[in-house]
């Protein structure tokens, strides 16, 4: 199956997934040559052990069950505890030095040993517990490779994600149950096995992307083949296509463009592929059309030139002097529509009479006009801002504000409407307010103001009711991207989960995710001596947040861990845990998070200090160039005008609708 994957771009696969295979069996079998070498050390310095600690012990030990070392700060043996048989039998316990001289020994009961080998077998049965879980993991992992839908691939990530909870769940009990035994070996095992698991998913990974590759290299070669097809067709109609010659040379401008697209993403496609065939084939193919096409042109090259250059004398004139003339009319009815089917729609959403609308559609041209924007797009944000039942006034201030973030931002007005329109309706702060703190966030981090409001966009609605401000919430989400670098959209729903997680065990008791409650959550804040109620009422998340901040340094990373997952839930601890770090070192210790917030706090006039910069810009120039004609087109052609001239047509078109009715209809007969 392999070879013949490959085959139509002359790449054998079986080679790839031979290679990938020896590789990956070559680094396990490193591994665990290095753990066999680990433990045939321990067995030899458990022998020198017994020789040198015998001498000081009249009942020296003749078999040894279990050798365990403690290790100091440099990773040296300190201490070493050998267990064994006796002389006489008995079961005995010897403390030795690094050295291997005997510091202490006890003899063991039986009952101790009977509960040694229970703990023993539990412990085994958790390491068995373990291995089945890994193995079950990475076969979830190996059939996410091949999932079909998104909804099938998250509900596997659900499954691996649960898996591997139960696997921290089971290795923390086996922490606590293997203090005092000798477990090496079966630490090994599982790393071993782990490692096995991850190099074969790896193979199945590498097979499986190579495969996708090689069925996209052949998709983009045969589309490839048939735009060059297509256009030699094309090339062929030319010497006897008359008038619609200007046509065909369009359409294969068109062609050769598509063509150069689809080779920039086959090269892109086929990197680290041998592609040399398929090209070789596909140059010949393209030289052997252009020569026939050269054939072609050559028999009827003198009568095409006679006859374009004698048209082009006579036509040229013509040509450009009404060419400027129908472009601007095009250009002028097509804005004309656009704009006044806009104020139409202003004027059903609100209810303004014909009047009132114009004299709206004048203030929206004189804002574009000043801030040097099309008065399509300003009419556009107009009508979204009207559908939501604000005032005029109201709709006025949002739009300055959404030009200003759009323009600063470099994003479209659509996209910043939708975000202002969430800050003011969330978070209940002015469109001014929200503009001046996404383009400061945006500055003053190694981030930017369209990724700050697309991800606040996300969370403003649920941050409110956990009880985080405008300014603190841009603050968490400037520092997690500035930090992390992931999506806006990731870090927006990461955030708004956290949230939610909170107020759903804030409303009912617990989180309906894991099923922690407010008591788990209290716990876990008490470890940190921070309390999650005052006077009976829910504290402020942004004030628990910074008091634990002020705590975090003096935890260690077991209970950071512990308190972060609590909060914020497995699959946003991470995020949790970034955050804590930087806000650990406080408001003069270069907390990202405490500047961020400051500047938030500070950063009124920044968007309209900003626009006036904007507008020293070519774009700018380029947007009161734009402006200037609409208003030009706007003078002498009003929506009358546009509804006159298709009523007229309409008119003319009835009529001679009635006429054809009255006289039965024409009978037209076709030469043949």
């Amino acid at each position: 199956m392999l070879k013949n994957l490959g085959k139509d771009i002359n790449l054998d696969m079986t080679r790839v997934a031979e290679a990938q295979i020896k590789k990956s069996l070559a680094q396990l079998t490193k591994y665990a040559e290095d753990c066999g070498r680990t433990q045939q050390e321990s067995v030899r310095r458990t022998t020198d052990a017994l020789k040198k600690g015998g001498a000081d012990w009249t009942t020296a030990i003749q078999s040894v069950h279990q050798v365990v070392d403690r290790l100091g700060p440099d990773l040296e043996v300190m201490e070493r505890r050998i267990s064994g048989i006796n002389r006489d039998g008995r079961n005995i316990t010897l403390r030795t030095d690094a050295d291997g001289i005997v510091k202490s020994g006890a003899v063991v009961s039986n009952a101790t040993l009977a509960q040694q080998k229970r703990d023993m077998q539990e412990i085994n049965n958790l390491y068995k517990q373990e291995e089945q879980q890994l193995r079950a993991i990475w076969s979830l992992k190996d059939k996410l490779l091949t999932a079909r839908t998104d909804s099938e691939a998250d509900a596997i990530r659900a499954q691996i994600r649960e898996r591997e909870t139960l696997v921290s769940t089971l290795r923390e009990e086996r922490s606590l149950k293997t203090e005092g035994h000798n477990t090496v070996a079966k630490d090994n095992s599982v790393r071993i096995l782990e490692r096995e698991l991850q190099l074969r998913h790896d193979i199945k990974a590498s097979a499986e992307q190579s495969k996708q590759q090689v069925a996209e290299v052949t998709r983009l070669y045969q589309e490839e083949h048939r735009i060059v097809q297509q256009i030699a067709a094309l090339q062929n109609k030319l010497p006897t296509a008359g008038k619609d010659r200007s046509e065909i040379e369009r359409q294969i401008q068109n062609q050769q463009r598509l063509l150069e697209l689809i080779q920039q993403q086959r090269m892109t496609a086929s990197v680290g592929m041998d592609t040399t065939r398929l090209d070789g084939m596909l140059a010949k193919q393209q030289q052997s059309l252009a020569g026939m096409q050269e054939l072609k042109d050559a028999a009827t090259q003198t009568d095409q030139i006679i006859k374009h250059i004698t048209k082009t004398i006579v036509s040229m004139v013509t040509i450009y002097a009404t060419k400027a003339v129908r472009d601007f009319w095009k250009d002028a009815i097509e804005y004309a529509k656009l704009y006044y089917d806009q104020l139409n729609e202003i004027r059903i959403v609100s209810g303004m009479t014909a009047a009132e609308a114009e004299q709206f559609g004048v203030k929206l041209r004189k804002m574009a006009r000043d801030m040097q924007v099309s008065s399509t797009d300003v009419a556009a944000g107009a009508v979204t801002y009207v559908r939501q039942g604000l005032p005029t006034d109201v709709v006025e201030d949002r739009l300055e504000n959404t030009v200003r973030y759009a323009k600063i931002a470099a994003m479209s007005f659509t996209q910043a409407s939708e975000i202002i329109t969430s800050a003011t309706n969330a978070m209940e702060v002015s469109a001014e307010r929200a503009v001046d703190v996404f383009i400061m966030m945006g500055d003053s981090s190694a981030t930017s103001a369209m990724e700050v409001g697309t991800a606040m966009q996300r969370t403003m609605s649920i941050a409110k009711e956990v009880g985080v401000s405008f300014e603190w919430l841009a603050a968490y989400i400037s520092t997690i991207s500035a930090k992390t670098r992931q999506a806006p959209e990731t870090i927006g729903r990461a955030m708004s989960a956290i949230f939610s997680r909170l107020q759903s065990i804030k409303a009912k008791g617990f989180s309906e995710e894991d099923e922690t409650s407010v008591n788990d959550v209290a716990k876990a804040l008490d470890k940190a001596n921070v309390a999650i109620m005052e006077n009976s009422k829910w504290r402020d998340f942004s004030d628990i947040l910074e008091e634990l901040a002020s705590k975090w340094s003096t935890l260690d990373d077991k209970t950071r861990a512990y308190i972060a997952t609590t909060m914020a839930g497995t699959m946003q601890r991470d995020r949790m845990l970034t955050l804590m770090s930087d806000m650990a070192r406080g408001a003069e210790g270069g907390s990202q998070a405490f500047y961020l917030y400051e500047v938030a706090l500070n950063s009124a006039g920044i968007a309209q200090e900003k626009y006036q910069v904007y507008l020293e810009s070519v774009q700018a120039a380029q947007g009161a160039y734009k402006t200037s004609l609409e208003e030009l087109y706007a003078t002498f052609l009003s929506g009358e005008n546009i509804k006159g001239y298709y009523n007229t047509i309409t008119g003319l078109v009835t009529l001679l609708t009635q006429g054809l009715q009255v006289t039965d209809g024409w009978t037209l007969k076709l030469p043949a």
